[in-house]
């Protein structure tokens, strides 16, 4: 797979994660960097592209775990590729700060086992 088709897949990755609410917007920059660091890549995303509302995680997933075997960045193992897939997805996650946060702000103004069930 080339750079500027990696590039692309992050870009609907990305997609995905803001639809979902697990990144914001000013996230989107820095989990995209951090993406990129992890696969090695340098290629810039597509000036011209525009997100997308419709994506499929797991083949968007499967098309960057393929392209790190590809470029030897892991083996073609269930075991590799779920680990890769676990730091990919880690860096959609939120913060642990931001969790805590969240939680301690649903819990002083409401309830605490409404905060328990929401983080």
């Amino acid at each position: 797979m080339a750079s500027s088709a990696i590039s692309l897949t992050i870009e609907k990755l990305l997609d995905y994660a803001e639809n979902k609410n697990l990144i914001f917007r000013y996230d989107r920059i820095v989990v995209r960097n951090e993406i990129r660091d992890l696969l090695n890549i340098t290629a810039e995303p597509p000036e011209d592209y525009k997100k997308s509302q419709v994506v499929n995680l797991e083949e968007l997933l499967n098309k960057i775990l393929d392209y790190a075997v590809e470029k030897n960045l892991i083996n073609d193992t269930v075991t590799e590729r779920d680990l890769f897939d676990v730091r990919i997805m880690g860096k959609l996650m939120p913060r642990q700060s931001e969790v805590n946060n969240t939680f301690w702000e649903t819990a002083t103004k409401g309830s605490f086992i409404i905060a328990l069930f929401s983080s």
